[in-house]
């Protein structure tokens, strides 16, 4: 079995990754700091799940594996690594998701052929908000401070946003005091405009059943039809 590698310390403070600082800023700061995360963390593999009704739902993830997708859109609390941090409200780590035999992990996450794994909960003043996970190629012992660190970061993406109402008046006026070229402007305002309207209620399917030359399928589907290549 390979040894798990050394981890390398890593400072925990109030927010000492400027990267993350600003991906938080972006319009969609899940993927963002997901994204700012591996790249701070040296990982190939994430999620971010948020609180939704008492179950996690996926907001963000890289480089999941899209028969996976469907197993992991809604992780109930207490189930694999994500639930069981979200059930805890701490870090749970694996050092080989491949080879882990504590039971922690759901048996379908190995699709990922990722090894070293950390979920933490996402907690704002000790309110579960979601769970940030993320993953390594390779085996990995995780640190007390690289937990930290990454908990550190869930808490500041798990902080609520408020989102203000414009009109379409103000969006544009927004958008050209910020320097946006007149071009994309009146496309963002046109495309608001067209959807405020209902012209994206119907998702057209067409194009799908024009290259596979069949109908599309449901996600309820696909699942019920891989369920063995999913285990």
């Amino acid at each position: 079995m390979q040894d798990c590698a050394s981890a390398t310390p890593v400072p925990s403070c109030a927010m000492p990754f400027p990267a993350i600082t600003a991906a938080l800023s972006e319009s969609n700061p899940a993927e963002a700091t997901l994204l700012a995360a591996l790249d701070h963390f040296g990982c190939q593999t994430g999620t971010v799940h948020l609180l939704r009704d008492g179950v996690l739902r996926l907001a963000a993830h890289v480089n999941i594996p899209a028969p996976l997708l469907p197993i992991i859109e809604t992780v109930p609390i207490g189930k694999g690594i994500a639930g069981l941090a979200a059930e805890r409200r701490e870090a749970v780590s694996l050092c080989n998701l491949q080879t882990d035999t504590s039971g922690q992990a759901r048996p379908a996450a190995k699709i990922t052929g990722m090894e070293g794994s950390l979920a933490v909960p996402m907690l704002v003043n000790g309110d579960l908000r979601g769970v940030l996970g993320i993953a390594k190629s390779t085996a990995y012992d995780w640190s007390d401070a690289e937990k930290s660190a990454l908990l550190v970061i869930g808490e500041a993406l798990g902080k609520p946003i408020a989102y203000t109402t414009l009109t379409l008046e103000q969006a544009e006026q927004g958008m050209k005091a910020r320097g946006m070229p007149d071009w994309l402007v009146a496309h963002l305002i046109a495309m608001a405009r067209a959807g405020a309207g209902g012209a994206f209620s119907k998702e057209n399917t067409q194009p799908i059943r024009d290259i596979v030359g069949r109908a599309p399928i449901t996600i309820r589907q696909f699942v019920q039809d891989y369920r063995a290549a999913l285990g």
